[in-house]
């Protein structure tokens, strides 16, 4: 079972208020559920938003995807292909460098896109990274 699985309507944790997300236990190690919990309940709940020239990423989701892969356009960029076409050290340090709440932002992203496509080989890679980084920075 895949990450974005967790993000299906079956699986979604309790709504709770942005910033209470983000608090977790330090006496205890950070799972994945702990992380997916955490990304459910942040806001946005979705990353889309819907407009009259179609469903586009939210503005709070654009500006995090932006500010960590700034080569990926909405619509036109495959994000996988976006990915490939990074820089690993780059967006690595982009990661170690950003602050929880970017970085859950960008974990709800990258599991809901995952779902969205068959070829995630290397959205799965970038997600494991991701993961490593909060766990350090909620450990």
């Amino acid at each position: 079972m895949g990450l974005f699985h967790f993000f299906s309507g079956k699986a979604r944790a309790a709504k709770k208020p942005a910033g209470v997300s983000t608090s977790h236990d330090s006496s205890q190690p950070v799972s994945l559920q702990d992380i997916v919990r955490m990304a459910q309940a942040h806001e946005p709940e979705n990353i889309y938003c819907s407009r009259p020239d179609g469903q586009h990423l939210a503005p709070e989701v654009q500006r995090v995807v932006g500010r960590m892969l700034p080569r990926y356009v909405e619509g036109r960029t495959n994000l996988s292909a976006a990915l490939m076409l990074e820089n690993p050290s780059a967006l690595q340090q982009r990661m170690q460098e950003a602050d929880v709440d970017t970085l859950l932002v960008f974990f709800k992203f990258l599991a809901i896109k995952a779902g969205e496509t068959s070829d995630n080989q290397t959205i799965g890679v970038v997600q494991q990274y991701l993961i490593s980084v909060l766990r350090k920075k909620l450990g």
